[in-house]
């Protein structure tokens, strides 16, 4: 009874996927912002419409679930490795990879928690919804206190309820969010909850948030489909070091991105979740395509994140990094700029 009622959800979602209302512009707003909503920059590759790609995908992926993936044994740092790396130098700055899109970045002797995840489950109704199968690199407790916590958009594996109301001292906290974003987690008493449209920029302890269109979506009910916003990040240090952070598919957009705001010291780019195209098309890139959004925005090191950690798509589990990796070399960026991490692990930049 259970299955039968998950496949209704499914199907209902699928559904409204396959919907496509009128788009109506509002006026003296910009090119994103549209009735009841928001949308993709100009230009963007579209999702495609519903098909029986997109029904097979959503009712075979419990099944496909109930699998254990294979983990490559060096995937994941020991956790007294990771915690010794992470506070072997504390007055550098570094980044290490929680796992999936969580990052903690060290910053300017401050640390900045990005789409903190620490919970099991990406979904509002667990056990049904993607589970974790790599846990967090380092435990949430074992963090020192965060200073700001930088949310890209509200999908569940991104904006985690359960992760925020754990954080301890929400009182010296600041969050930093897309528009409309704020409205999930009004009862958690942070220090400051500012949300940025695309383009603009907060400046927090010397720190420069900005946020910047990206080609993705947002979601998290059936009925709520991009009624608030989604963005990668430019983050700015006092000294001048430049971090972005991404989710979605390639377009142009990212290349004005570099043009106007690179060149980046370090960009992180999701890069799973990018199989079968047909339903992930407009929605996530390849991992060709990842790697071209760095070249894009001129970053000097890249880093792919969200992969490895949970299973959205049909793509292998450990394949999306390597795969980053193989594409780099043949654009020709260099060895040393690639950044295959491990989960737990800590660099220094």
């Amino acid at each position: 009874m259970k299955m039968n009622r998950y496949s209704i959800i499914i199907l209902a979602i699928l559904f409204l996927m396959g919907c496509n209302g009128k788009i109506t512009q509002l006026p003296d707003k910009p090119y994103h912002h549209i009735q009841g909503g928001f949308r993709n920059p100009p230009g963007s590759i579209k999702p495609g419409g519903f098909s029986f790609d997109h029904l097979w995908f959503g009712v075979s992926r419990p099944f496909a679930l109930l699998s254990t993936p294979d983990i490559r044994e060096n995937h994941i740092l020991k956790t007294d490795t990771a915690l010794k790396q992470f506070f072997s130098n504390e007055d550098e700055d570094s980044i290490t990879w929680i796992g999936h899109m969580t990052v903690i970045l060290r910053l300017d002797k401050q640390i900045i928690a990005i789409d903190p995840w620490f919970t099991n489950w990406a979904t509002g109704i667990p056990p049904f919804g993607p589970k974790r199968d790599i846990p967090p690199g380092i435990d949430l407790h074992q963090l020192p206190s965060i200073n700001t916590v930088v949310i890209s958009h509200n999908h569940y594996d991104h904006l985690d309820i359960p992760t925020l109301e754990q954080l301890p001292d929400p009182e010296k906290i600041t969050v930093v969010v897309p528009l409309g974003v704020s409205r999930y987690f009004e009862h958690i008493k942070f220090k400051e909850v500012i949300e940025l449209d695309w383009y603009e920029s907060k400046t927090i302890n010397n720190i420069i948030y900005t946020a910047l269109p990206v080609v993705h979506y947002s979601k998290r009910t059936l009925f709520d489909k991009n009624e608030t916003l989604w963005a990668g990040f430019s983050i700015e240090s006092s000294k001048g070091k430049k971090i972005f952070f991404c989710e979605g598919e390639y377009g142009q957009i990212y290349n004005q991105i570099g043009e106007k705001y690179g060149p980046f010291d370090l960009a992180m780019i999701a890069t799973g979740a990018y199989l079968p195209r047909k339903v992930m098309k407009g929605l996530h890139c390849t991992p060709e395509k990842c790697v071209q959004i760095g070249v894009d925005i001129r970053a000097k090191s890249l880093v792919p994140v969200h992969w490895g950690t949970v299973r959205l798509s049909t793509e292998d589990f450990m394949e999306p990094g390597p795969l980053f990796r193989e594409e780099a070399l043949k654009k020709g960026i260099s060895e040393e700029r690639i950044w295959i991490m491990k989960i737990g692990e800590t660099r220094y930049f």
